[in-house]
């Protein structure tokens, strides 16, 4: 009975995850291009999807900013964000599997 429910609950917290984990890696990528001055800031294009990108984004990273500093300049924060999404989406998908055999 609850599988009915359930399965579709987390099967969407998975989508969730990989939507999430996807748009941690654009926001890298994005960084890495402004931060060569590949992209312009000032393109109203550019600034509006890197101030939504930043707005998704940087809650999730903001402790791990707290807690890991910068090295030579480089933020790793993300990489580690991405550990993150990746353990849950494993500790998920396990779940799924687990106690929801198809």
């Amino acid at each position: 009975m609850w599988d009915v429910v359930l399965i579709p609950f987390l099967q969407i917290v998975v989508e969730c995850l990989k939507i999430y984990r996807f748009l941690v890696f654009i926001d890298i990528i994005m960084s890495f291009l402004l931060g060569f001055n590949m992209l312009n800031r000032n393109h109203p294009f550019i600034y509006s999807i890197q101030s939504v990108l930043n707005q998704l984004v940087e809650p999730a990273l903001r402790p791990f900013r707290r807690i890991i500093p910068p090295v030579g300049g480089l933020d790793f924060s993300p990489v580690f964000l991405l550990l993150v999404l990746q353990f849950f989406l494993g500790v998920w998908g396990r779940i799924i599997f687990k106690y929801f055999p198809q």
